[in-house]
């Protein structure tokens, strides 16, 4: 006795169905047409942003002085804060002796008409148990700032005395 293909296949499917289910039937639900609008993030207090314009100091000069070994002990850096006619916003430099090293980070917030604005955030000792995060907003006119000091180290902030358009060391 043969059995025809068609039943087979009729037969395969119910079984497929009785065994699997056809699931309960369920109402279309409606969807939005836009999504919803983002919950607004609470700001930060924050100073007010100065206006935007050139810096003074478009190359300015950090110097972190490990003043406890000499006074012209420790590390600079040159930061160029324009270029292309846009403000580059950040930088660092970590310098100093064993157990006594600093990680120091800058922001160049703009430039109104008191100076240029800038925030200072130092770690010391970096990387060390007992280190402290100090951080200090400071402007810088035409001459150099003394943004962190203490028994160890100072941090100063100042007019580049190099031109980075000629400059030639690397």
């Amino acid at each position: 006795m043969t059995i025809p293909k068609a039943t087979l296949s009729s037969a395969m499917l119910w079984l497929v169905v009785l065994c699997l289910g056809c699931g309960q039937p369920t109402a279309p639900q409606p969807q939005p047409k836009f999504a919803p609008p983002p919950q607004p993030i609470a700001a930060t207090p924050k100073a007010a942003t100065p206006v935007s314009r050139p810096p003074l100091n478009p190359c300015v000069q950090v110097f972190l002085s490990d003043h406890k070994y000499g006074e012209n002990n420790g590390c600079s850096t040159r930061f160029t804060v324009w270029n292309d006619g846009r403000p580059i916003s950040a930088s660092g430099l970590r310098c100093g002796q064993k157990g006594a090293v600093s990680q120091v980070n800058w922001t160049y917030n703009g430039t109104d008409d008191a100076g240029d604005h800038y925030t200072f955030t130092r770690v010391f000792p970096h990387k060390e148990p007992d280190a402290t995060t100090t951080t200090k907003e400071i402007v810088l006119n035409r001459e150099p700032v003394v943004v962190f000091e203490d028994d160890v180290q100072r941090v100063t902030i100042g007019p580049s005395i190099v031109d980075p358009e000629n400059d030639t060391t690397e």
